[in-house]
């Protein structure tokens, strides 16, 4: 689903104009390689029993599933965005200032939230790597996406 939505969103961008265009292409390679093996990444890099992994799953595939409710609100706030070429009058601008905030605040609160569950399963140094990787796997994305948008007019 993360990877549907990330795929929809660099359609978008790559609507926005030529320079976009370009930038995109590559960003949506980028993307889709790492989200395309987002769970192998966890998986394999969290090294977790047979007991873990039958425990983890169903936690971690609810927390992917509201992690996507968040992308999706960090989606329409960049199309919002890119529909307006980059040109905000302050008023947008405050208010895109404002959206940007309350998204990064959700994601803080499901991540604290998961933490808590997650410890609920797992040793805190397999808990504490996820998110170690979780937060690669988003600071990944985020340049790719940093490059295909333009700074605000």
């Amino acid at each position: 689903m993360k990877k549907q939505i990330m795929l929809a969103l660099i359609l978008a961008l790559a609507t926005a104009g030529t320079s976009a265009a370009q930038i995109s292409t590559e960003a949506a390679l980028t993307i889709d390689a790492i989200l395309e093996n987002e769970d192998k990444i966890f998986f394999d890099s969290l090294d977790l029993t047979p007991e873990q992994a039958k425990a983890f799953r169903p936690v971690y595939e609810e927390f992917k599933a509201e992690s996507d409710t968040i992308m999706t609100n960090r989606i329409s706030l960049i199309r919002g965005f890119m529909e307006n070429s980059g040109k905000l009058s302050n008023a947008q601008a405050r208010e895109t200032i404002s959206q940007h905030f309350t998204i990064r605040t959700m994601d803080l609160e499901l991540q604290k939230k998961y933490a808590q569950k997650f410890l609920e399963i797992l040793p805190p140094t397999k808990v504490a790597r996820f998110f170690q990787i979780n937060n690669k796997i988003d600071a990944l994305v985020d340049v790719k996406l940093a490059e295909s948008l333009p700074l605000i007019q």
